[in-house]
């Protein structure tokens, strides 16, 4: 009994190691190793086996993850009480252009999903139409009169999105 108890700790001990050395050698190919270390944690186990499909899908769906934070953070503080009407403003103006960058990478996702290692050009075309999307976004943001609490976390989510976006391109098949 001690033996199989030994034993499966020691595969999930491994499982951990190789997902950790998977999670290092494909951040290597991003801008900032420790921003996608941190997008990618919760999807190590897809980088375990050095398979960039897999990669590129972990890294597609991670990003999804990180814009559909984004939308769900505008949307809960668009019906607060304590927002502000200018904040408002900025918040719905900003929430299509996410909105339009969401479908944009869930069309992406689909799409590597179902052919195992889409054309390259399309995905990098759907990852720059998001990002140009949360770019509008993040020029309206910006460019807020009196930047409060909800416009800067929105736009701390806006430049993390945009990192996820550059991730997910570094880690396409």
């Amino acid at each position: 009994m001690a033996k199989g108890a030994s034993l499966t700790a020691m595969l999930v001990l491994l499982q951990i190691i190789c997902a950790d050395a998977g999670l290092d050698a494909a951040c290597k190919k991003a801008q900032d190793a420790k921003f996608c270390a941190s997008l990618l944690k919760p999807y190590a186990a897809q980088l375990a086996y050095n398979n960039p499909v897999k990669a590129g899908l972990a890294a597609m769906n991670a990003t999804l993850r990180r814009v559909d934070e984004l939308r769900e953070y505008m949307v809960h503080e668009a019906v607060q009480e304590q927002t502000s009407p200018e904040e408002l403003d900025t918040l719905s103006h900003c929430l299509s252009n996410v909105g339009n960058g969401e479908g944009a990478l869930e069309v992406a996702v689909q799409l590597l999903n179902q052919t195992e290692g889409a054309e390259r050009d399309e995905l990098l075309k759907m990852i720059e139409s998001a990002k140009s999307e949360l770019t509008i976004c993040l020029h309206s943001l910006t460019n807020h009169k009196t930047i409060q609490q909800a416009v800067r976390e929105a736009l701390r989510l806006t430049e993390e999105s945009l990192l996820a976006c550059s991730v997910a391109q570094a880690l396409l098949p």
